[in-house]
């Protein structure tokens, strides 16, 4: 008796499947850009709330201050590596 062996096909998804895992993938992407923004804003506005004297400890400089508050997107000079 003759047995036939089968190459293993890729686990790879192909035609329609691949379509939809690749939009799915952008999908994913996008909604990831669009978190980060939306915790980067967040974040700038509770600096924006803070003391300027807790913001020069945390190292924001005195003519920076006003940019802080403002929630102007920039890092401080000091925060810099």
């Amino acid at each position: 008796m003759k047995t036939t062996t089968y190459a293993p096909q890729s686990l790879a998804p192909h035609g329609a499947a691949a379509s939809i895992t690749s939009g799915l993938a952008a999908v994913s992407r996008f909604l990831a850009g669009v978190k980060a923004y939306a915790d980067d804003r967040r974040m700038r506005a509770e600096l924006a709330e803070l003391d300027p004297m807790l913001l020069k400890d945390m190292g924001v400089d005195t003519d920076e201050i006003a940019r802080v508050q403002s929630a102007e997107v920039f890092t401080p000079r000091a925060w810099r590596a």
